[in-house]
């Protein structure tokens, strides 16, 4: 028998307001993510979404979600960002917009083939290989290009945002 990790959880997150879950490992940081998503079902009570009932509504529009176990592809990185190629100039500039607000844009626009840059070096010897620390920050550009109502980032990332923020306000 095992004791419920979340008892008695009620809040509510208006549009905009930011929240950050922090608790040791196993006090139901994870379960709570998963429970928002409707991708684990509460023993009793509900979960809501705009005042409906989150397994009665479709929210996958208007969520992303970041963990620390993500993948990029070995496709190019807009590719990578958009989950599909560009096709318009509107989702080039998107792209960009998205590498600007995770601190890459310099760093990729000196790249041969910038943002058609492959991410891997495995079926192009043009590609490039990023450092963990890179590779969470195109992920982390996915999740600005969705345009997402909700966002649920993995506590690493909220600690790469936290260091990189950090580091730029030092910086001055």
């Amino acid at each position: 028998y095992k004791e419920f990790e979340l008892k008695k959880i009620s809040f509510t997150i208006t549009k905009g307001e930011k929240i950050i879950l922090i608790g040791k490992n196993g006090s139901g940081k994870s379960t709570l993510d998963k429970l928002c998503l409707g991708l684990l079902q509460p023993n009793s009570g509900h979960v809501l979404y705009n005042n409906y009932d989150i397994n009665k509504v479709n929210i996958k529009n208007n969520v992303a979600v970041l963990f620390q176990d993500f993948q990029l592809y070995a496709t190019t990185i807009a590719e990578n960002i958009l989950l599909k190629k560009i096709e318009t100039q509107e989702e080039e500039r998107l792209v960009e917009q998205a590498l600007i607000y995770v601190g890459l844009y310099d760093k990729i626009k000196q790249l041969k083939n910038g943002i058609n840059t492959i991410v891997s070096k495995e079926f192009d010897d043009e590609g490039i290989e990023f450092s963990r620390g890179e590779k969470q920050k195109i992920a982390l550009a996915r999740i600005y290009s969705s345009k997402s109502n909700l966002i649920i980032l993995g506590l690493n990332i909220l600690l790469l945002l936290m260091i990189d923020k950090f580091l730029s306000i030092a910086s001055y």
